[in-house]
């Protein structure tokens, strides 16, 4: 924290979370049955707390056998992403190169801090 903001002063963390945020190829919530008895939920972001419960419901009662004409979500098969392998490793560059502008940035904030003034 002190790298990206050093002005702060004395910090006690008490909890850290981490993680990747990401959105959907398509719009709103989906489950999906990968495997005979083996089935998940995804979804946008933003909406967990409130849909969380109820697509967990949901994932029970597809697991217990209830017909797929009666859940709340309808059960699809997940679609392939077009050009996959090609996103990760265009990810990945774009991730080093974005830690090296976040490295440049903070350089040069602690160069305008330590300038006199």
């Amino acid at each position: 924290m002190r790298r990206i903001l050093p002005e702060i002063g004395p910090l006690e963390v008490e909890g850290w979370w981490s993680g990747w945020v990401t959105r959907g190829i398509a719009d709103g919530w989906r489950l999906h049955r990968l495997a005979p008895g083996l089935f998940t939920a995804i979804a946008r972001n933003g909406r967990g707390v409130a849909m969380g419960p109820i697509m967990g419901r949901e994932l029970a009662r597809a697991a217990c056998g209830v017909p797929d004409a009666e859940l709340l979500v309808p059960l699809s098969q997940p679609k392939p992403i077009a050009w996959h392998p090609f996103h990760t490793i265009v990810g990945s560059i774009a991730m080093k190169r974005y830690a090296q502008l976040d490295r440049r940035e903070i350089a040069a904030a602690q160069q305008r801090n330590a300038a006199p003034r």
